[in-house]
């Protein structure tokens, strides 16, 4: 009885992580790397900092962002 758990137990999970897998087949995931940050000073301007320069603070701890476009939505 009990192989014929564990058989079963594996089909169904096999099902359950193969099928999400085929969803998402036909879909484009874009990953974005930030290149332009800024912030407001307390004396009422801006610090602007991009990817062409040598320090990047900002820049350095804003994560990557991905977009997922299906093709319904473009």
């Amino acid at each position: 009885m009990r192989v014929y758990l564990t058989l079963f137990l594996v089909i169904v999970w096999t099902f359950l992580i193969l099928v999400p897998l085929k969803t998402y087949a036909d879909d484009m995931t874009f990953t974005c790397k930030p290149v332009v940050a800024g912030m407001p000073k307390k004396d009422g301007s801006f610090y602007v900092e991009d990817i062409s320069e040598k320090s990047t603070p900002i820049l350095d701890i804003i994560p990557d962002n991905q977009f997922l476009l299906r093709k319904k939505d473009v």
